[in-house]
């Protein structure tokens, strides 16, 4: 198999991290060397996301009580018996609809976003769903079916769009969702599994689809992608039976699963004012239940987070007091402060951290992160999307005045170059560098930490990834190579975040494959296709002549898209009078499209495999012959030199969906040499 094999190594704080900085030589206080350890705690959760110790000090009703008592952390806040979240897909106005009647009834969303094709959405949608207290997830930049793409593309299109979410509407992203839930393939059985690789790439924590095993399903350790049982209701039109059938089945699978206690509702928001209507009723129904927990992806990935991989690794005790030393999980790269929630076995007469600690009910408190253990509220997106070098004036940050962050990949040493400038008047202090790696290096991500950056100072580095550490397989240096740098610290004592970016666009090299080389007519109505035209069209060494003069008619290169894979083909065409004329009849389903490709064997006799998705499929003719019925890898017998095969797509309703299709012996990644019809 070619693609991103099972040896891929996984983000974890000790193959990851870089040499880190070293302790500065000025005399320090307690507090100040307290808070420098801390910083540079080795992590230990898969992910490496930073650590921190939080103590908390326990003073019980007698020294029986504190030596008996015990602290654990609760399955989900406050002790409650499931989470319910929804789930909202693409650009919609009808989102803030949905956002305002949710928030009426206790409940939170999050709202998966594309790029908006206009970014005043950001203002006029975005922002306003964060104030009714909703988040926002990933969509990919412009919602492709990502089986179709290649490794590169596909990284791309799902890592781009979180500066591009977070720097304009300043919120934390750590959610995604596929788009059109898409995530098989036909014809390559690791599709699921190089996915789910990309999706943590991108540092995604939560992927609410409609299975719930992702860390199976994506090859990930246990505890890193959360999923959920998703249900909905008909996003058209919305009716209590069909929900209340959905909630049920999911609140079954959870008493027989309870491990994963998280329902999530919902999909488009597509619904009409009828449709807003029946929501509003099944809301009130289903809304404010003092024993579900109401959260957003983020906040229930930043918890179940928090509480699988966070541990109490100490407790002092003295008298009727104990002092407890919690290991816990910086917030900043879980998009959300949600506070840890604490069980003590005996209850306590006092809890407290730097501060006071109030009861939520006898024995359960809440523990909110340290006051420089923050999210940034504000988001700063640096681009270099021509991969400049980094002696050019496109830096400085617009939302930071005195601060400026670069990312260049220096083609001809192999090395990222990058840097973070503090011409400010403070320093900036607790900064924590990740670096997201396109899919040519096996390594996904690497972090960096410094203490902190001086006024006048610039905090330079410069990374070679090993020799080893680049993918030898082909499929994985096309496209555009995409590099990024987070870069979180405290300003001022306020969080920040700034991403830099670079875009290196390698050159495209067409190859003898389907994507590059079939052509296509249609979509034409079936009656105007006969077993005869058929066969004609399916010989090889013939010219293909028109069915008529019409624009669906004529025989036409296809879609150039150099970002698809091999064996990914476009039939459809970018010329204005095809595109009125086909998608009228996209829009009634009407319309079979034909498909050639021609197809070079060494030997006469040769078998090889059609490799397709037959659901899509009518009929297939080779060498002037129809085959039996279409299944995936039919078996074929190739004559030696040219063959040609056909075949006719069923209609479709989307004008621009895309065909798996590839004759190859074994693999459709290695397809048998393939050239363009004289047409």
């Amino acid at each position: 198999m070619t693609l991103f094999q099972t040896g891929v190594l996984l983000f974890s704080a000790a193959a990851l991290a870089l040499p880190l900085a070293a302790k500065p030589d000025a005399e320090w206080t307690a507090e100040q060397s307290r808070k420098y350890e801390q910083h540079f705690l080795q992590p230990e959760n898969p992910l490496g996301f930073p650590e921190y110790l939080q103590t908390v000090t326990v003073q019980y009703a007698s020294a029986e009580a504190a030596e008996k008592a015990k602290l654990t952390f609760p399955g989900l806040p406050e002790e409650q018996e499931i989470a319910f979240s929804t789930r909202w897909d693409d650009v919609n106005n009808r989102h803030l609809k949905m956002a305002e009647l949710l928030r009426r009834h206790g409940m939170k969303g999050t709202f998966f976003l594309t790029r908006p094709g206009n970014r005043n959405y950001y203002r006029n949608i975005g922002e306003k769903l964060l104030g009714n207290g909703c988040a926002i997830g990933s969509h990919t930049i412009s919602h492709p079916s990502l089986p179709n793409l290649i490794p590169n593309e596909a990284f791309r299109q799902m890592m781009l769009i979180r500066p591009e979410l977070e720097s304009n509407l300043n919120t934390c992203v750590v959610a995604f969702v596929l788009p059109g839930c898409a995530l098989g393939s036909r014809l390559e059985k690791q599709t699921a599994f190089t996915v789910g690789q990309t999706i943590q790439r991108c540092g995604y924590l939560a992927n609410p689809e409609f299975w719930s095993n992702n860390e199976s399903r994506y090859a990930l350790q246990p505890g890193t992608c959360f999923a959920t049982f998703l249900f909905d209701a008909d996003d058209k039109n919305p009716s209590m039976e069909r929900f209340e059938k959905g909630l049920k089945r999911q609140l079954d699978r959870i008493r027989k699963n309870p491990a994963n206690p998280h329902i999530t509702f919902g999909l488009h928001t597509w619904q009409d004012d009828r449709g807003f209507e029946v929501l509003d009723r099944i809301f009130t129904k289903y809304g404010h239940n003092p024993r579900w927990w109401y959260c957003t992806e983020n906040e229930y990935a930043a918890y179940r987070y928090q509480i699988l991989h966070g541990k109490v690794v100490s407790a002092e005790r003295k008298g009727d007091t104990v002092v407890y030393t919690i290991r816990r999980i910086s917030p900043h790269h879980l998009g959300s402060e949600i506070p840890l929630s604490l069980k003590f076995s005996e209850i306590p007469r006092a809890v407290r951290t730097s501060v006071p600690l109030s009861p939520v009910r006898r024995g359960l408190y809440k523990l909110p992160h340290d006051p420089d253990r923050r999210i940034p509220r504000e988001i700063e997106w640096i681009k270099n999307s021509a991969n400049l070098p980094l002696n050019a004036a496109i830096f400085d940050s617009k939302k930071y005045p005195g601060l400026s962050a670069g990312l260049f990949w220096d083609s001809s040493a192999g090395q990222l170059r990058g840097f973070l400038q503090n011409r400010s008047r403070v320093p900036l202090k607790l900064i924590d560098k990740t670096l997201y790696f396109p899919m040519q290096w096996k390594t996904p991500i690497r972090s960096m930490k410094s203490w902190e950056i001086l006024p006048g100072k610039r905090d330079a580095f410069l990374f070679a990834p090993p020799a080893g550490d680049r993918n030898p397989d082909p499929n994985f240096a096309e496209g555009t190579h995409l590099y990024v740098l987070q870069c979180d610290f405290l300003m001022d004592g306020k969080p920040v975040r700034i991403y830099a970016t670079t875009e290196v666009k390698q050159p495209f090299r067409p190859i003898p494959c389907s994507r590059d080389t079939a052509l296509f007519l249609g979509p034409v109505p079936p009656e105007q296709l006969t077993p005869e035209h058929l066969a004609r069209f399916s010989t090889p060494g013939r010219k293909l002549e028109h069915l008529g003069t019409g624009s669906t008619e004529q025989w036409r290169k296809q879609a150039f898209k150099p970002e698809h894979k091999c064996y990914i083909v476009s039939p459809f065409g970018t010329d204005k009078t095809w595109m009125t004329d086909a998608y009228a009849l996209f829009r009634d389903n009407r319309g079979d499209v034909l498909i050639v490709l021609e197809f070079e064997s060494p030997e006469e006799n040769a078998a090889c495999r059609l490799f397709c998705n037959p659901a899509k499929i009518r009929e297939t003719w080779l060498n002037g012959k129809k085959l039996p019925k279409t299944v995936n890898e039919l078996p074929l017998r190739a004559r030696k030199g040219r063959n040609r095969l056909l075949v006719v797509r069923k209609p479709v309703r989307w004008s621009q969906e895309p065909l798996e299709l590839a004759v190859a012996r074994e693999d459709p990644f290695r397809q048998m040499k393939c050239l363009q019809p004289d047409f």
